[in-house]
């Protein structure tokens, strides 16, 4: 359990530390496909390939970010954020 919670922990800061600037070029490049602005963010941030794209669902899963979930997400298409 105890390292359960330190990996959580870990985790928990890379979102608070990737997730500001991901929302930001998803916001910024609205035509660009999600996979494209996620593989720019994992570079920038030194993390594992398709890291940034699992932050996306993360922060759609726990409702922090907004968008039409009756739309299918594909990483091939630009995602539309809400307000």
């Amino acid at each position: 359990r105890l390292f359960y919670a330190h990996y959580l922990t870990q985790y928990e800061a890379i979102v608070q530390d990737v997730a500001p600037n991901l929302e930001k070029y998803i916001r910024t490049f609205p035509n660009r496909n999600l996979r494209e602005l996620t593989s720019q963010a994992d570079d920038q941030y030194g993390l594992d390939p398709g890291a940034s794209l699992s932050i996306v669902f993360h922060m759609l899963a726990r409702k922090t970010w907004l968008t039409n979930l009756k739309v299918l997400v594909d990483p091939n298409k630009p995602l539309f954020l809400y307000p």
